[in-house]
C-alpha cells in the first residue's frame, strides 16, 4: 500500500502515520497509541453496526442463511479456509 509522501516518510522513521508521534517498540502497527485506540473504536462500531443491519462485516451484503453472526457465506467461507490454512502452515513449524 502507498502513502502520501509525509506520511511515508513519517512511518519510515517508525513514527504514526496520522500525528508523527513514536509507535510500539515493535514497530508492527501503523499508529501510535492513542490512534490505534480510535482505530479499534472506529472499527467496533463499525462492525456493532453491520451486525444490527443484518449486514456482512467484510462486503456488506445481507448475511442470510448460513452465515455466521457477523459475516455472509461467502465471506465465512473464505474466513474459515483462510484459518485452515493458516493452521496448516504453523504445523510445520513446530
Amino acid at each position: 500500500m502507498t502513502y502520501p509522501p509525509l506520511q511515508q516518510q513519517r512511518l519510515d522513521a517508525g513514527l504514526c502515520r496520522l500525528c508523527g508521534m513514536p509507535r510500539d517498540k515493535d514497530g508492527s502497527t501503523l499508529h501510535c497509541v492513542y490512534h490505534a485506540a480510535l482505530k479499534r473504536t472506529q472499527t467496533q462500531r463499525r462492525q456493532a453496526r453491520a451486525r444490527r443491519r443484518g449486514e456482512c462485516i467484510n462486503c456488506g451484503e445481507a448475511r442470510g442463511e448460513g452465515g455466521s453472526l457477523y459475516r455472509c457465506r461467502k465471506c465465512s467461507d473464505a474466513n474459515t479456509a483462510r484459518t485452515l490454512e493458516r493452521r496448516r502452515q504453523g504445523e510445520g513449524k513446530r
